[in-house]
């Protein structure tokens, strides 16, 4: 079976910190890379995100990269307001996940596609996760990602 290593990154919380508390952020974090006409388009750091459905790409990383674009949505998070919302291209995107010595995928996945560079690349369940073994040791500061 296919396996990478995830990253684990901590730091610590910023809205806990501006109260003085020190609360870890912590996170886990792989590279991304989609498909394009001739090859591949180069990795980026993204980070895998259990709470989203699907995975967010901002331009940078999806702009060179073949797709199959489905329509046009708004995206929110927590706060649903108008102002918060993310416009985004629901499409289907081959990519691949490394830890800069291996790679797992490619993987025929949907993503949302921000149009705008100001959001995080997430790595949602959609796709790697649902279809593979996650396994996170935070208290051995490590984690995987492994496809069968």
């Amino acid at each position: 079976m296919p396996r990478i290593n995830l990253q684990v990154f901590r730091t610590d919380h910023p809205p806990a910190l501006g109260l003085g508390q020190r609360l870890p952020a912590i996170r886990l974090l792989t590279h991304v890379s989609l498909t394009k006409t001739a090859g591949w388009t180069d990795f980026r750091l993204a980070v895998i995100d259990t709470g989203a459905p699907v995975s967010l790409l901002p331009p940078l990383i999806w702009r060179q990269a073949e797709r199959r674009e489905l329509g046009r949505v708004s995206l929110g998070g927590v706060a649903r307001r108008k102002e918060c919302q993310i416009p985004a291209i629901l499409a289907e995107v081959t990519c691949r996940l490394s830890d800069g010595v291996t790679s797992i995928g490619p993987v025929l996945t949907h993503a949302y596609l921000a149009e705008h560079d100001n959001v995080p690349t997430l790595i949602g369940m959609l796709g790697f996760i649902e279809r593979g073994v996650l396994r996170v040791e935070l208290a051995r500061n490590r984690a995987f990602l492994r496809l069968p």
